[in-house]
C-alpha cells in the first residue's frame, strides 16, 4: 500500500528507459497524438501532472478515453479524426477493468478495419495495429489480462503500475511519466521533478512537526472531525489545476 512513498525515486532508476520507449512508440507509427485509456487514478493522475507541469494546454498532443456510452464514443472519434492518427496507452492494473477493455477492444476493431479499407490482408491490418498500443499494467501476466494481450500482440515495452501502489496514488507511476515524456517534457525537468517528491515524501514521514507540513494539516483535520466541525470544499483555482479537482475526489 505504501510503495507509492518512495517511488520517485525508484523511476529515477528509469528516466532514460522510459524516454526510448517513447522515442521508439512514435516512430512505429510517426504519429504525434497519444489517447490515454484508463480510468480513476489511470487518468486524473495523469490530466493532474500535465495540468501543473503546463503540457498539453491545447489538448492537441494527449487526450483522454474512459467511458463506455455512444456520445462519448463519437466525441473522441470526432476529436481524433482518422483513427490511424493516434497511438494508445491502456492502463489497467488488472487489465480487465470494463471501461478501459470496452473501449480498448473497440478501438483495436476500429484500426484493424482501417487498415483493411486501405488494402492490408486481415495478417497485416493486425500487425500494423499492434504498432498503435501500449500497456500499463501489472508486471505479472497470471495477474493481468493485458500483460497477456501486449505478449500476445507484440506490443512495445515494459510499462508497470507498480506493486503497492494504489491508482491514486500513482502520479509517478509509469503511465504519467510516459505521457509527460510524449507532451513534451524535458529530461531535466523530470528528474528534477522526481527528486523534488522523494524530498518532499521524506519530509512528510519526518516526525518533526516544524517540517511536516502534511502532519500539520492532518493533525487540523482530525482535531477539526473530532469537534464536530465539516470539511469545507476544497476549491482549486487557476487552469493549471483545472484536472486536479478529479485527482481530489479520487483521494
Amino acid at each position: 500500500f505504501l510503495n507509492w512513498v518512495n517511488l520517485p525515486s525508484e523511476q529515477l532508476k528509469r528516466v532514460d528507459e522510459l524516454y526510448s520507449m517513447v522515442e521508439t512508440f512514435k516512430k512505429q507509427t510517426g504519429n504525434k497524438k497519444l489517447s490515454v485509456m484508463g480510468i480513476g487514478g489511470s487518468k486524473h493522475t495523469v490530466e493532474h501532472m500535465l495540468g501543473i507541469n503546463g503540457l498539453n494546454i491545447c489538448h492537441d498532443v494527449v487526450d483522454f478515453y474512459s467511458d463506455v456510452d455512444s456520445i462519448s464514443l463519437n466525441r473522441f472519434l470526432a476529436r481524433l479524426g482518422d483513427i490511424t492518427s493516434s497511438n494508445f496507452m491502456i492502463a489497467s492494473k488488472s487489465g480487465s477493468t470494463f471501461e478501459t477493455k470496452d473501449g480498448f477492444l473497440r478501438v483495436q476493431q476500429m484500426l484493424i478495419d482501417a487498415y483493411i479499407a486501405k488494402g492490408q490482408s486481415q495478417e497485416e491490418a493486425e500487425k500494423s495495429t499492434a504498432k498503435h498500443f501500449i500497456a500499463v499494467t501489472d508486471a505479472n501476466s497470471e495477474k493481468s489480462e493485458l500483460r497477456r494481450t501486449s505478449i500476445a500482440n507484440g506490443w512495445l515495452g515494459d510499462l508497470f503500475i507498480h506493486d503497492d501502489v494504489g491508482g491514486r496514488f500513482s502520479a509517478f507511476d509509469d503511465h504519467a511519466l510516459f505521457t509527460l515524456i510524449w507532451a513534451g517534457m524535458k529530461k531535466e525537468d523530470m528528474i528534477k521533478m522526481l527528486n523534488s517528491a522523494q524530498e518532499i515524501s521524506e519530509l512528510a514521514l519526518s516526525d518533526d512537526l516544524e517540517l511536516n507540513d502534511a502532519l500539520k494539516e492532518a493533525i487540523f483535520w482530525a482535531d477539526a472531525k473530532l469537534n464536530g466541525i465539516e470539511a469545507s470544499v476544497h476549491q482549486y483555482m487557476g487552469s493549471m489545476f483545472e484536472n486536479t479537482v478529479y485527482w481530489h475526489a479520487q483521494m
